[in-house]
């Protein structure tokens, strides 16, 4: 008997997503593109 299981119907990534999730640089943009919209909605929201 063995532990290993196959799940066949799974999603796999493509090699555009895999490459945007391991680029660190792509992930950098990301987080300050995220961090912008964040603090423009809290400036926005307390007058």
């Amino acid at each position: 008997m063995t532990n290993v299981k196959t799940f066949t119907g799974i999603y796999q990534p493509s090699k555009q997503e895999l490459n945007a999730r391991t680029n660190l640089f792509k992930q950098v943009i990301r987080f300050a593109a995220l961090n912008f919209r964040m603090l423009k909605m809290i400036t926005q929201g307390h007058h």
